[in-house]
């Protein structure tokens, strides 16, 4: 307790707060001072209200930066979320453009194919008649 002589000329300021200067400047002397007088009950009381004011000041202050990180991550979340929405969207609509599309062609090819097997079925029964009468023909000058 000798180091902590003589802090009776500690002075809080007139709204119970000291300023960070003269906290720093009252804590700095109190700790080295010299003397060898022990510390009164005031003086201790006053360097725990000195502390515990500081304290108090540094946790605000964390708080405060706290909470302006959490509010960047805020806005850095909501804004990622709506460029999120945006891409999912563009990517829906251009799905959805291209599944149309794609039931366009479906339908197409469908409607050419029906028409091409109907050409191709007409083609081979065609050429099966020829055949057959060619083969009737070959046949019949054959008999003879």
């Amino acid at each position: 307790m000798v180091v902590l002589a003589h802090m009776c000329h500690m002075n809080p300021t007139a709204t119970g707060i000291l300023m960070d200067n003269e906290f720093l400047d009252q804590v700095d002397e109190d700790l080295n001072n010299s003397s060898t007088a022990p510390a009164t009950k005031g003086d201790i009381h006053n360097l725990a209200l000195r502390v515990e004011l500081r304290i108090m000041k540094s946790e605000s202050a964390l708080i405060e930066r706290i909470s302006a990180v959490r509010d960047q991550l805020d806005s850095r979340i909501t804004e990622t979320s709506e460029r999120l929405g945006n891409r999912i969207t563009e990517t829906s609509e251009r799905l959805s453009t291209t599944n149309e599309r794609i039931t366009s062609l479906e339908s197409s090819l469908k409607d050419y194919m029906y028409a091409t097997g109907w050409k191709f079925f007409g083609a081979t029964i065609g050429a099966m008649g020829v055949m057959f009468t060619v083969f009737g023909m070959f046949i019949n000058s054959t008999m003879k």
